[in-house]
C-alpha cells in the first residue's frame, strides 16, 4: 500500500517538473509534450489508485493489457485486409453528416468491439473465472484501457518529437526528408500542428481518462456474462463499444473534436453508474461473516448496580 502511494506521489512530482521544464524551455511545447506524458503517466496512476482503494491484484492490470495486446493482433490486420477492401468496394465516403461516414463508423465500431469484448470474455471464461469480485473486473478492465493509452502516448510523443524536430524547417531541408511533391503537405501539418489551441492538445489525454473508464465499465459487463453465464451482458458490452466508436468516427468528422468528446464524456459517465450499480450490487451479495463452529458470539455485560443488587437480596431474605 504504501509503495503505490509513493508511486503516485513519484508519478506526481516528475510530471509537475517535467512539464516545468518544458515551460521553462518553450512554453509552447507544454500542452503537446504533456499530452503525451499524461497518456503514460495516467494508466499507472490509475491502477496504482485501484489498488490502494480495492487491494486487487496488480497482476490484472497486467493481463487486462496484455488481452488487448492480443485482440490488436488479430484487429488490425482484419481492418487492414478486409473491412477496409469492403468499405472501398462498397463506395462509401467519409463525407460529414451522411449516412455513410455512419455506416463507416458502425463498421469499425463493431469490429473493435468483437475484438476485443470476445477477447476479453474469452480472457476472463478460461483463465479468470475465480475472480468474481467487483475489484477484480475493476482492475483488469484498467489495464485493457491502460496500455491502449500507453501505446496511443507512444505515438502522440513520436509525433511530437517529429514536429519538434522540424519545426521552422525550410522547404529545402524538407526535401531530404520527404519526397519532393509531399513538402507543401508535411509544412502544412507541421504549421497546423503548431497552431492548434493548447486545450485541443490536452483533449487527448482526457479523452483516454474517458475510455479507461468506459474500459473499466464494458470489463464489468463482460465479467457479468461470464459468471452469471448469461450472453445478454456480453451482447450489452458489444452494443455499447460499438456505439462508442462510431460516435468516434462521425463526431470527429462531422462535428469536431470539442463536441465528439462532450459525447464521450457523457457515455463515460454512463459507464460511471454502471460501475457505481455494479459496486453496489457486489456489497450486497456478499455474506454476513460467519460465526465459527463451537463459538457462540458474547453477549454484551449489562452493568450491575451493586447496592441495588444487595437490597433485592436483603428484601428476599427476609422471607426465608
Amino acid at each position: 500500500m504504501k509503495t503505490n502511494r509513493t508511486f503516485l506521489i513519484i508519478s506526481a512530482v516528475i510530471l509537475v517538473g517535467l512539464v516545468f521544464v518544458s515551460w521553462l524551455l518553450s512554453p509552447d511545447i507544454t500542452p503537446a509534450f504533456l499530452n503525451a506524458v499524461l497518456m503514460f503517466v495516467l494508466p499507472l496512476s490509475i491502477g496504482a489508485l485501484i489498488f490502494n482503494l480495492t487491494k486487487a491484484d496488480w497482476a490484472l492490470f497486467g493481463i487486462g493489457a496484455l488481452t488487448f495486446v492480443v485482440s490488436q493482433v488479430l484487429h488490425v490486420p482484419f481492418n487492414s485486409y478486409i473491412l477496409e477492401p469492403v468499405v472501398t468496394s462498397l463506395g462509401l465516403e467519409m463525407l460529414p453528416k451522411t449516412l455513410d461516414l455512419l455506416f463507416i463508423g458502425l463498421l469499425y465500431g463493431l469490429s473493435a468491439g468483437i475484438f476485443e469484448e470476445f477477447s476479453r470474455y474469452f480472457v476472463y471464461r478460461k483463465y479468470l473465472s475465480e475472480h468474481s469480485s467487483w475489484e477484480a473486473g475493476v482492475m483488469f478492465g484498467a489495464g485493457h484501457g491502460g496500455v491502449e493509452a500507453i501505446l496511443l502516448g507512444i505515438l502522440v510523443l513520436y509525433t511530437f518529437l517529429q514536429m519538434l524536430t522540424l519545426q521552422g524547417a525550410s522547404p529545402d531541408v524538407l526535401t531530404g526528408s520527404v519526397p519532393v511533391e509531399q513538402v507543401d503537405l508535411v509544412i502544412l501539418q507541421i504549421e497546423h500542428f503548431w497552431a492548434t489551441p493548447w486545450w485541443m492538445h490536452i483533449l487527448g489525454a482526457l479523452e483516454r481518462l474517458f475510455a479507461i473508464t468506459m474500459h473499466i465499465g464494458m470489463a464489468l459487463l463482460v465479467q457479468r456474462a461470464v459468471l452469471r453465464k448469461e450472453a445478454r451482458w456480453l451482447v450489452a458490452a458489444l452494443l455499447f463499444h460499438t456505439l462508442i466508436d462510431t460516435v468516434a468516427v462521425y463526431g470527429s468528422v462531422s462535428y469536431g473534436a470539442l463536441t465528439t468528446e462532450v459525447i464521450i464524456f457523457i457515455l463515460a459517465l454512463a459507464s460511471l453508474l454502471i460501475i457505481s450499480r455494479f459496486r453496489k450490487e457486489y456489497l450486497l451479495s456478499m455474506p454476513d461473516p460467519v460465526v465459527e463452529q463451537g463459538v457462540l458470539p458474547l453477549k454484551p455485560i449489562k452493568n450491575i448496580n451493586v447496592e441495588d443488587d444487595l437490597k433485592s437480596k436483603l428484601e428476599e431474605s427476609k422471607y426465608d
